[in-house]
């Protein structure tokens, strides 16, 4: 029972400061640092520790790809880039109080069954990361699991070559991987509640030096591979 009180205490404090943070983002232009502190808070409630591999780059326009296990994913990335923003499957504005901080983080939604969409998004993510030096991080295979087995979506690759803009790939593995993964039937709620209760968990997330993409499929099929393998 005491375990059960803690895990509650802990998933509702989580939620608190999200929503002190957005609060406190309506009074401030550049929430770069707010969106770190939250996100090394989140990690901290969440006993989640962050060991960094490589050199994460912060200078733009960049485009940072890698593997996708679970929501945490988001907030690792965070921790480690203050100006980083997202490119989000659009179902993600509807999850409470995620949906309007992903906003907030100027994520780019992307319908993905919608050709129009992904046309806007594609002219919308080339025109950020050139005007605005921007850092955006996507994950190709446009959803998570513990070991991918679909194809990574091409899209950012051929951005990137169309407009000369380096790529750095990341790959993330957790400890405690199947009670982290977000897969299967989870549900987010409870999904998170439940990780509540674990008492440690080690994410190392490993930066390679960033490249320049010559073959969108040659190079997403050699990168996707590279983030399956452990170091």
């Amino acid at each position: 029972m005491i375990h059960l009180t803690q895990a509650l205490t802990k998933t509702v404090t989580i939620f608190f400061h999200l929503s002190l943070q957005l609060l406190r983002s309506h009074f401030r232009e550049d929430i770069s640092l707010l969106k770190q502190c939250w996100a090394q808070k989140f990690l901290k409630y969440l006993n989640i520790e962050l060991q960094v591999v490589g050199n994460p780059h912060f200078t733009g326009p960049l485009i940072l790809l890698g593997n996708h296990i679970s929501y945490t994913d988001i907030p690792l990335l965070m921790a480690c880039h203050s100006k980083i923003s997202f490119l989000s499957k659009s179902e993600i504005k509807k999850w409470p109080l995620i949906g309007r901080a992903a906003k907030k983080m100027n994520t780019v939604f992307v319908e993905r069954h919608s050709t129009q969409s992904r046309f806007e998004a594609k002219l919308q993510i080339a025109q950020s990361l050139q005007k605005n030096n921007a850092l955006l991080a996507a994950f190709p295979s446009g959803t998570t699991s513990l070991k991918e087995t679909t194809p990574w979506r091409h899209g950012l690759f051929q951005i990137a070559v169309e407009n000369k803009i380096p790529v750095q790939f990341f790959k993330i593995h957790y400890t405690n991987a199947r009670s982290i993964a977000y897969i299967d039937d989870d549900t987010f709620l409870s999904h998170l509640f439940n990780l509540t209760k674990i008492k440690k968990i080690i994410a190392t997330i490993e930066f390679h030096e960033p490249v320049l993409i010559k073959n969108p499929i040659q190079c997403s099929q050699k990168w996707q591979k590279w983030t399956q393998t452990l170091s």
